[in-house]
């Protein structure tokens, strides 16, 4: 499979530290009066993904569909917004997510 040797060619490590930097990023600058973190600050704790929720449930739901029709794609599952890049993803990616966040 292609997708498959493509992934291998770049590398485990290549795409997790990839993923990681880039959800660093978005959590060091998460707009903090809007949103919270629901993951471990700890990168090792946290893995691949976080995730983050407004301050009530209501405005979580809300956010995702806000999120949606600006078409950045993330999961809401138990009442939090699951961020998970990949090696597709940039930082224009989080850029747009935090910018539709700090709305």
């Amino acid at each position: 499979d292609a997708s498959l040797e493509f992934l291998l060619r770049v590398g485990v490590e290549t795409i997790w530290e990839h993923n990681g930097r880039l959800i660093g990023e978005m959590i060091a600058r998460l707009p903090l009066d809007r949103c919270v973190l629901a993951s471990p600050g700890d990168p090792v704790a946290r893995g691949p993904y976080a995730c983050v929720a407004a301050r009530s449930a209501e405005k979580t739901a809300a956010l995702y569909q806000k999120l949606r029709q600006a078409n950045v794609i993330v999961s809401l599952r138990e009442g939090a917004l699951r961020v998970a890049p990949h090696l597709y993803n940039t930082e224009r990616d989080i850029d747009q997510l935090l910018a539709v966040l700090a709305l």
